[in-house]
C-alpha cells in the first residue's frame, strides 16, 4: 500500500472515530439546550411578573405620596393660619402702641 493511501486511510479512521464521539455527545447537548430553553422561558415569565409588580408599586407609591401631601397640607394649614393671625394681631397692636 502506498504511503499516501495509508495516511489518507488513517485520517479517515480518525475522522470517523471523532465523528462517532461527537455524535455520542449530541443527545446530552440537545437535552441541555432544552433545559436551558425551559429555564429561559421561566425566567422571562418571572421578569414579566416583576415588571408588573414594579409598575403597580410605582403607582401605589405615587398615590401614597399624594395622600401624604394632602394630609401634610391639612396638618399645616391651621398652624399657617394661626401664624398669619398672630402677625396680623401683632401688626394691629404695634399700630395702636406706636408713638404718633
Amino acid at each position: 500500500m502506498d504511503v499516501v493511501a495509508t495516511h489518507v486511510r488513517e485520517r479517515i479512521v480518525r475522522f470517523v472515530g471523532e465523528g462517532q464521539e461527537l455524535l455520542a455527545l449530541l443527545p446530552g447537548i440537545l437535552d441541555q439546550v432544552e433545559r436551558l430553553e425551559q429555564r429561559c422561558e421561566a425566567l422571562q415569565q418571572t421578569l414579566e411578573a416583576l415588571r408588573s409588580d414594579h409598575e403597580r408599586l410605582l403607582a401605589e407609591r405615587s398615590e401614597v405620596a399624594e395622600s401624604l401631601s394632602g394630609m401634610l397640607n391639612q396638618l399645616t394649614r391651621p398652624v399657617t393660619e394661626l401664624v398669619e393671625r398672630l402677625r396680623t394681631d401683632r401688626g394691629h397692636q404695634d399700630a395702636h402702641h406706636s408713638p404718633g
